[in-house]
């Protein structure tokens, strides 16, 4: 099966920033708010997994932004996403915001966070740690860029969103690709959560294989500009 490349890459120093803090609190996405990710008192989305561990309490909460008409994915599955995701990486505790948007708006984020002028698929953005130490951060997807997308490998955009969801986690959770032997690990990794969400990718004929992409900057994972291709990294291995 032939790998893909995600452009995924996270944005450095926005641990004291909340981006998302307009689209919960009603203003607009790029009013930026100082503080970190607020404690919305009615979170659009909210979805909490509480359970033992070690004799502990553990809590993954995620918080979901619904601003597009692209593609239909309900926010029980993008819930699930995050958590198989950060589950895998062997997290218990965070919180979690994910949002939905368009071509035009992720180009605006990875213009002003990035410095490059175009739209893409996936950005991370690291908030730092919870009070009770857990990981925080949000991730941004452009679910236009999904439906055109998955119409290219012939799957559900759907899921072509979920992989982006996936990807976007995994590098807040400490994967990278900037290496081919990283790259060939978070593919593996995505393709672990996949299945554990039911999801099987299709099986890509040689023509779309994507040659390996340096990544521009190390320090910002941010969605992809071939699109992510996942499957077989025994044959080619893609950019995150």
């Amino acid at each position: 099966m032939a790998a893909r490349i995600l452009l995924g890459r996270t944005a450095s120093g926005t641990s004291e920033t909340s981006f998302l803090c307009g689209f919960l609190g009603g203003h607009n996405l790029f009013a930026l708010q100082e503080g970190g990710l607020p404690e919305p008192k009615q979170p659009t989305a909210p979805g909490v997994s509480k359970y033992a561990l070690g004799g502990k309490t553990q809590v993954i909460s995620v918080s979901v932004v619904d601003e597009q008409s692209y593609v239909r994915l309900p926010r029980r599955r993008i819930v699930q996403a995050v958590r198989t995701a950060l589950e895998s990486a062997g997290l218990r505790r965070a919180r979690m915001t994910v949002a939905l948007i368009d071509d035009q708006r992720i180009r605006q984020l990875n213009r002003q966070f990035l410095q490059e002028d175009e739209p893409t698929d996936v950005l991370s953005f690291p908030m730092g740690r919870t009070g009770q130490g857990g990981l925080e951060g949000e991730i941004v997807v452009s679910a236009q860029r999904a439906a055109a997308t998955a119409a290219q490998y012939g799957w559900k955009p759907e899921d072509e969103l979920l992989l982006y969801i996936i990807h976007g986690a995994l590098h807040l959770a400490g994967f990278d690709d900037t290496t081919a032997a990283k790259r060939q690990r978070m593919r593996r990794q995505e393709a672990l959560c996949l299945e554990r969400l039911g999801v099987r990718q299709p099986t890509l004929p040689a023509p779309h294989r994507r040659p390996t992409e340096p990544l521009k900057s190390p320090s910002a994972t941010k969605g992809r500009k071939t699109p992510l291709r996942r499957r077989s990294e025994r044959s080619s291995d893609a950019d995150g």
